[in-house]
């Protein structure tokens, strides 16, 4: 949903990029999944772990999602 045409034709372009990328990836280095559960402290530690590997300089900590 997109409040002029012109912006839908950009979040399309964005998209179809964003999915030909992901198509040029090599399999292995995609996650399987996304959703983590952290209905335990042993996942929640794991999470820890697996973002200190991929963000360890917590830039993403007051990311906030936008709804227009």
């Amino acid at each position: 949903m997109a409040s002029t045409p012109e912006l839908a034709a950009e979040a399309v372009a964005w998209g179809e990029a964003f999915r030909d990328d992901l198509r040029k990836t090599d399999p292995s280095n995609i996650v399987h999944s996304s959703y983590i559960s952290l209905t335990s402290p042993v996942k929640y530690s794991k999470l820890k772990e697996i973002k200190g590997l991929y963000e360890p300089n917590n830039v993403f900590k007051s990311a906030l999602a936008q709804f227009y």
